[in-house]
């Protein structure tokens, strides 16, 4: 039987003389893994291994159950076709580093639309975002994740708060008392992160105007929130090409 789905690619791995194993997060099954036969020939067969790139956005027919770890595709289309995340090196840099902490951060094929809608908005508001919102794009998604996968970054107790703040990276939450141990931010960082958590959108986190050495020293405390949360988080490839190019 066959289903009707959206999909992100998440990861693309070279399979045999011709095929490829796609990792793809999809609207109606979350994260799944697919066979792609015969994609990898030269010709005109061949150019629809260009589909299957990381942080492309597809309409696709699968073959689906249950039980099995990996699945096929019958039929894919590009449900957004990117003007510039492909061609531009700082877009299509953020974008890897986008598909990269979602791969290791999805461990269970569970639907979650409102995680894929936030991605493929993400990817499009990436894709036609100015110069001046594309430094702040990297920072906004790995603030926004954390709240689909149970380690939200909470701002619920202080709406109000602007100065003398602490975030408590153990707890996720902000305080005006300075926690007891070594995981936490203080003071300008806190304050950028809170406002960062309650943006709605890229383009309320890049009217922030936060510095580009700001940018880069909270994208680094933000991976050790996500080690604190994640045993197996790890060292992210993409992190020092996006601060190649963005510092």
């Amino acid at each position: 039987m066959t289903h009707k789905t959206k999909g992100i690619v998440l990861r693309t791995v070279k399979y045999g003389e011709t095929s490829l194993i796609v990792t793809i997060l999809t609207a109606s099954f979350g994260v799944q893994s697919y066979i792609v036969n015969g994609v990898r020939t030269s010709g005109k067969k061949g150019s629809a291994a260009i589909m299957y790139q990381p942080a492309a956005i597809l309409q696709l027919e699968v073959y689906h159950k249950a039980d099995r770890n990996l699945h096929r595709i019958k039929e894919a289309s590009w449900s957004y076709l990117y003007n510039d995340v492909f061609s531009s090196v700082p877009k299509h840099s953020s974008a890897l580093y986008m598909m990269e902490v979602l791969y290791k951060l999805l461990k269970q094929p569970e639907g979650d639309l409102a995680l894929f809608d936030f991605c493929q908005e993400s990817l499009i508001d990436l894709d036609t975002t100015d110069s001046k919102a594309l430094g702040s794009f990297s920072l906004y998604v790995t603030v926004q994740l954390p709240k689909f996968f149970g380690f939200n970054i909470s701002v619920a107790n202080l709406s109000g708060a602007d100065k003398g703040i602490y975030f408590d990276m153990e707890t996720g939450d902000f305080g005006l008392n300075e926690p007891t141990h070594n995981s936490y931010l203080q003071q300008t960082d806190a304050i950028w992160l809170k406002k960062l958590a309650q943006a709605d959108c890229l383009t309320s986190a890049a009217s922030l105007n936060i510095s580009r050495v700001e940018r880069a020293t909270l994208l680094d405390k933000m991976q050790t929130y996500y080690s604190l949360h994640l045993s197996d988080y790890g060292i992210l490839r993409t992190l020092p090409i996006l601060k190649d190019i963005f510092l």
